[in-house]
């Protein structure tokens, strides 16, 4: 890995978060600086919503400081926004302006991924047994659960629950009322439910919390050790005695004001601690917590984490959580040894030899290489995951159900974007800025979905009859065309290759979008002939 200094921004609902790390070229790295800006931007409205005029102005603000320091050190910056930018209409107008401002690209990022961050901002930094650990991290507009192994996570789920959004939802008086929190924990209970069950299922040895509220209440829990039950201070933990004594003092001060005298509280969580409090002791109900670790580490040491993972001679993690997450939704759909599922393993074969061949006789762009290729490659496993809503427009179903996925770990937003738009386009109509969502991609990303589907649409037609056919391809590039020469499988029934005619009848009318990327014909014939 090249020496050097990254910066890690994380854009949360109710604050941001710097760290500035140092990297070394064997992989390790240590914490410069931190710094955090109460930003709220997910303040407003009931269930978050629009980010108004005055959050995104206090939100670059506080970027333009992050970025200053970082530029300070010469540092690499990845951006990450969750929950407020995830949600809010109106966020192309804040990620417009950071761009324009402070030339910052923010990439906005799912729940589970987000979830899949913080649980490696966790196990990378503190020290955990082989044991199986739940981690959840309570934000302003959403809560993340990840049950894992050392760096293999099992599960990761992201709820729309947070201190922010259960305030704007349910304490918009000036003082909070029985009948208020009573709403509250009914409404949190049903929105765990479905958590609970799969946590009960998987089981975890050890639960952790981290971010804001977790380490918070362990701070007042702190401040009042004569009155509640012991905490740990040397691994930051509490129980549930303790959550508690905690929950009951804070719930008896009627409004964010009186609050202020409660010893470990910061003042800016004052009035959003309320919705905070609720929703941990539900948390700790549903699933079955009695002691919780406490842990400073969370989304922006994940950001780092996953840096060093892709960007070292660990990279392979970071390939092999994507490429799980893929099979998992693969075989979800399509059982693992199904006709549907041998057929997208081939394709994948087929579009992967045909990406090879294109590289090394340099007929790809130059920028494109392993990445891309592994675009391709998770993109032929799910270009058929459609199928399971209706074979008419199943392209499209496929598009709606990988953009929509919560079960895609790794990625990010338009990763998936891309692989959404390259199985859209793996059959029936090309990629047109007629087509709003493709319009919609910037320029290099339209590039790589026309290259990438256009390769796929072959690969598919050499497997028409998802038999496996065709054994392999060679690729010829000839003055005026490009020639492929497929090579068939030998037959089992007397050593004769396989007819293949209809295989590549099928390839040659699937063969025009990668021909207009090339710029030449493409033509395709047995090798045999």
């Amino acid at each position: 890995m090249k020496p050097g200094y990254l910066a890690a921004i994380d854009l949360g609902t109710n604050s941001f978060h710097l760290i500035i790390t140092r990297l070394f070229q064997n992989g390790k790295s240590e914490v410069v600086t931190t710094e955090r800006a109460a930003v709220r931007l997910g303040s407003g409205g009931d269930d978050m919503g629009q980010i108004l005029p005055e959050a995104r102005e206090r939100g670059i603000q506080a970027l333009k400081h992050f970025v200053e320091l970082a530029r300070g050190y010469k540092a690499t910056i990845h951006a990450v926004a969750t929950s407020a930018l995830r949600e809010a209409p109106n966020r192309q107008e804040f990620l417009d302006q950071a761009r324009r401002e402070l030339g910052l690209s923010i990439q906005v990022i799912e729940g589970s991924e987000e979830a899949r961050l913080i649980y490696l901002g966790v196990v990378n930094n503190l020290h955990i047994a082989q044991e199986q650990v739940l981690v959840f991290d309570i934000g302003g507009g959403s809560t993340e659960f990840v049950i894992g192994q050392q760096n293999q996570v099992h599960m990761a789920v992201s709820l729309k629950l947070g201190a922010i959004r259960l305030t704007n939802r349910f304490f918009t008086s000036n003082q909070i009322q029985p009948r208020e929190i009573e709403e509250c924990r009914r409404y949190i209970r049903v929105m765990l439910s479905g958590v609970a069950a799969k946590v009960a299922e998987l089981g975890y040895g050890l639960a952790i919390g981290s971010s804001g509220t977790a380490e918070t209440l362990y701070e007042m829990i702190r401040s009042r050790q004569s009155s509640a039950s012991p905490v740990d201070l040397d691994e930051p933990a509490f129980d549930r005695q303790a959550l508690a004594s905690i929950s009951s003092a804070i719930l008896a001060y009627p409004d964010a004001k009186s609050r202020l005298s409660m010893g470990g509280l910061d003042q800016k969580r004052a009035d959003i601690i309320v919705g905070g409090v609720i929703l941990l002791e539900e948390i700790f109900d549903a699933l079955n917590i009695e002691t919780v670790r406490i842990s400073r580490f969370a989304l922006r040491e994940g950001v780092v984490a996953d840096y060093i993972n892709r960007n070292s001679n660990q990279g392979q993690l970071a390939r092999d959580i994507r490429r799980h997450s893929v099979n998992h939704i693969v075989e979800r759909i399509h059982a693992a040894g199904s006709h549907q599922s041998q057929s997208a393993q081939h394709t994948r074969f087929l579009a992967g030899r045909i990406f090879d061949q294109l590289l090394v006789q340099k007929m790809l762009p130059e920028w494109m290489g392993l990445d891309e290729s592994l675009l391709l490659e998770y993109s032929a496993q799910l270009h058929n995951v459609g199928l399971v809503i209706a074979h008419s427009a199943h392209h499209k179903h496929s598009y709606y159900m990988i953009k929509n996925s919560d079960r895609l770990l790794g990625f990010s937003r338009l990763e998936i974007e891309i692989i959404a738009q390259i199985c859209r386009y793996h059959r029936k109509k090309k990629p047109t800025s007629k087509h709003e969502s493709f319009a919609a991609l910037d320029e290099r990303s339209q590039e790589i979905v026309r290259w990438l589907a256009g390769i796929l649409r072959i690969a598919i037609g050499l497997d028409r009859r998802h038999q496996a056919l065709v054994e392999d391809l060679g690729l010829q590039q000839q003055k005026d065309s490009i020639n492929l020469e497929i090579k068939a499988r030998e037959s089992r029934f007397r050593g004769k290759a396989a007819n293949i005619d209809l295989e590549i009848w099928a390839a040659r009318n699937s063969a025009e979008l990668l021909a207009e990327c090339i710029g030449k014909p493409v033509t395709i014939q047995s090798a045999a002939s």
